[in-house]
């Protein structure tokens, strides 16, 4: 089906294929996620006749139509009629009553930023859909306007930057392995123009370049069998060097282009390297090494948590403190090890352990 460039169908619904013609499902929420009896708003631009499933209808108006929320597994809605661009079904928006006149100026709502309270920094890794990200150039980017934000590219910046400056929380973003010169720059031009004076930003390429699950650690050592062929070649790559030296160079460029795009406030753009806790020698030395020591913090990841052994042990009587306080315990003292050659690498190379 014929798209415009915000993804919503622009050549007429019902569409006509060999196939027989073509409608569109929208999926709301799975697993009943939306809580019964809410009532909601559906807003769109534009001509288009819809079926829910999920929700009853209480009034239909033009561009309007008030749904209460009666399903408790999937929650979605067909596109069974729309008109040829530009008078289109588009610009979709799902509003719970009562904030129709404020959702534009308040597009977060109060138990999500509850939640957020507590912190100093949102690392936005999994809002940008970082592992296996398919963004390489700049007009591939999810933006306010597109369809949804729940796309293979993730979140548009413009909401990230909006949520930090709501709540005064440092971001930390991550670039996708993928993007060329000109996606880079133009990222770090965005969030430069945007962000709040006030706050610093957490800049690192991609996540976990050296957990071979993701495409993007097969990407920077060229490993072509392991990610999609349309994929362009690393050129960066040199086979001399070990894998994290390779994602350290692609590090080093990332850094470059915002810290120059920053200009005066480039020491706000905080270069972190992400490394692996458990393989310090292979990927923090390769990492600081590639980078050419132009980083400002080391970030080793570390999982921990409580075995089934450990788990079954525990008495009825445990509390949630208790299972907090164990692991704690295991993290505190279990990786005491891994914790102390960071602080020798760190201190070797120079940089902090973030």
């Amino acid at each position: 089906i014929p798209l415009d460039q915000n993804g919503y169908p622009n050549q007429g619904i019902p569409y006509a294929t060999s196939g027989g013609d073509q409608s569109l499902r929208f999926m709301i929420s799975a697993e009943g996620r939306l809580p019964l009896n809410h009532q909601y708003a559906f807003l769109y631009d534009g001509y288009g006749e819809f079926r829910y499933y999920g929700f009853q209808v209480d009034s239909v108006a033009p561009n309007r139509v008030v749904l209460t929320v009666t399903g408790t597994g999937n929650i979605f809605m067909h596109l069974d009629s729309s008109s040829v661009a530009p008078n289109h079904a588009r610009n979709f928006r799902l509003i719970p009553i009562g904030q129709e006149q404020t959702y534009q100026d308040e597009m977060f709502r109060p138990p999500f930023l509850e939640k957020l309270e507590p912190f100093y920094s949102i690392r936005f890794m999994d809002w940008f859909h970082t592992n296996n990200n398919p963004l390489i150039t700049w007009d591939m980017r999810a933006t306010p306007d597109s369809y949804s934000q729940a796309d293979s590219g993730g979140v548009c910046y413009e909401y990230a930057v909006a949520l930090c400056n709501r709540t005064g929380k440092h971001p930390w973003v991550t670039v996708p392995h993928l993007a060329d010169s000109t996606y880079i720059a133009n990222m770090a031009q965005l969030w430069h123009d945007s962000l709040d004076a006030a706050l610093d930003i957490w800049l690192e390429y991609s996540n976990e370049t050296w957990n071979w699950q993701f495409q993007q650690a097969q990407w920077v050592i060229q490993q072509t069998n392991n990610y999609p062929a349309h994929w362009p070649l690393n050129t960066d790559f040199d086979p001399n060097f070990n894998f994290g030296w390779n994602s350290g160079v692609k590090s080093r460029r990332v850094f470059r282009i915002w810290r120059n795009v920053w200009g005066a406030a480039s020491l706000r753009v905080k270069r972190v390297l992400g490394t692996q806790a458990a393989w310090p020698q292979a990927v923090a030395y390769g990492n600081i090494e590639g980078a050419g020591y132009e980083y400002d913090y080391l970030c080793p990841t570390w999982y921990f948590g409580i075995s089934p052994t450990e788990a079954n042990a525990f008495p009825i009587t445990t509390t949630a403190q208790d299972i907090i306080d164990t692991c704690r315990h295991k993290f505190f003292v279990d990786l005491k090890p891994d914790f102390k050659l960071h602080y020798q690498i760190v201190d070797s190379f120079g940089g902090k352990v973030a």
